[in-house]
């Protein structure tokens, strides 16, 4: 037996309807969120990231704003590793603003703008307002997360699996 349960032709366009309502929607999200918001971070970003004196200055500028545990925790990580943790923690952005950071402040200052450049991108990004980072943003976030897709294979693979488990 392939269906569990009565096979009668109503209940299976229920569900086949309800995978096209899905499908759908998911569609319409992914080309709504690519229509209407940048992508982040930006290209031009992404030279700056890739900067072997930006990722040391990066790195160890986080490492100021750290306590002894959290140090700890990330003492094994190399400096560009080190730097894509600093890039991802929104905490660092927000304390990177005001904390009093030794060492060059001429790089000092580079590497702030580049992080506020950074955050400004994010608040205008489909993660930040659908609902992919970690701080509320909207009331309906809580939905939009759901059918918000990084690329179009990813936005394929779950329409697949939609499909399956009809």
């Amino acid at each position: 037996m392939i269906f569990p349960g009565s096979i009668k032709q109503s209940d299976f366009q229920i569900k086949i309807s309800l995978a096209f309502v899905f499908v759908l929607l998911n569609v319409f999200v992914y080309l709504f969120s690519n229509i209407s918001f940048e992508n982040w971070p930006a290209k031009n970003d992404y030279q700056e990231i890739e900067n072997k004196g930006f990722n040391l200055a990066l790195s160890q500028m986080y490492l100021q704003t750290l306590d002894s545990f959290q140090k700890k925790s990330i003492q094994h990580l190399d400096v560009n590793k080190l730097a894509q943790v600093a890039i991802k923690d929104q905490f660092f952005w927000s304390k990177s603003a005001y904390f009093p950071f030794s060492g060059d402040s001429v790089q000092i200052s580079s590497v702030k703008a580049v992080l506020s450049q950074l955050k400004s991108g994010y608040q205008n990004s489909v993660q930040h307002q659908l609902g992919l980072g970690p701080n509320p943003t909207s009331p309906w976030a809580w939905v939009t997360y759901q059918f918000t897709h990084f690329s179009v294979m990813h936005l394929l693979s779950n329409l697949i699996f939609i499909f399956m488990t009809v």
